[in-house]
């Protein structure tokens, strides 16, 4: 009897043992440790294909990001002030090899050129399984190419990935999502692609359609005031 009690004890003792030993992803409890950006919709995190945790460390002014996506190429988070491009600051993690790198971008109207300033760290690079991911630590406040993104404020958030030559980032190979509303970088929302829509990609288009609609305009009502001269 006291070798059954004995056994059960253990067995029990066992049990609460596994339950208070940390997960090996604790860290990155969406919702409670971590902010979350994971696609598809019903993926858990580390089997999605496209992942984004953030979350601002304990007692500094540092926030702590990961991406990891699923790709050949390159796969990039942005934090923006609208939903157009532009005046962006991005963070890119890009297949180098068999491993990864990662640069501090910035978009400049329609194109993504170098990131300027201080503040960004990249920790950690790598590629595994086809997953390129990246780790990065950045100051509450950094100043990129001019445009200074302070997390004390509210920002859209965009998520893209595309193709590379030659080690080198090529255009998007699709539409990047952007959240719908601005994200609250001192709460820890868990974002899913219904929480996504796409940007005002087309006003410029249609800027310039109607600007060239209004020149047509203007240019036949001049002509019939010359033929009517």
């Amino acid at each position: 009897m006291a070798a059954i009690v004995s056994s059960s004890t253990m067995i029990l003792l066992l049990f609460v043992g596994l339950l208070a030993m940390p997960c090996s992803r604790a860290e990155y409890f969406c919702g409670i440790h971590n902010a979350c950006y994971m696609t598809p919709d019903g993926c858990s995190y580390g089997n999605c294909d496209f992942e984004v945790v953030w979350s601002q460390q304990e007692n500094t002014t540092k926030y702590d990001f990961k991406i990891a996506v699923r790709t050949t190429g390159w796969a990039a988070f942005g934090i923006s002030s609208d939903k157009f491009m532009g005046d962006d600051d991005v963070y890119m993690c890009i297949v180098e090899g068999d491993g990864a790198k990662f640069e501090h971008r910035f978009n400049f109207g329609r194109s993504n050129i170098a990131g300027t300033g201080t503040g960004v760290l990249s920790t950690e690079r790598r590629y595994v399984n086809g997953v390129v991911s990246c780790r990065i630590e950045r100051d509450l406040s950094v100043t990129n190419n001019g445009v200074t993104v302070d997390l004390t404020t509210d920002w859209y958030m965009f998520f893209a990935k595309g193709p590379i030559q030659s080690g080198s980032p090529l255009q998007h190979d699709k539409i990047p999502r952007i959240t719908k509303v601005k994200v609250d970088f001192s709460e820890l929302p868990v974002l899913t692609p219904g929480d996504l829509d796409y940007p005002n990609t087309n006003d410029n288009g249609a800027t310039a359609q109607r600007a060239g609609f209004l020149l047509i305009m203007c240019s036949t009502i001049l002509l019939l005031m010359g033929v009517h001269m």
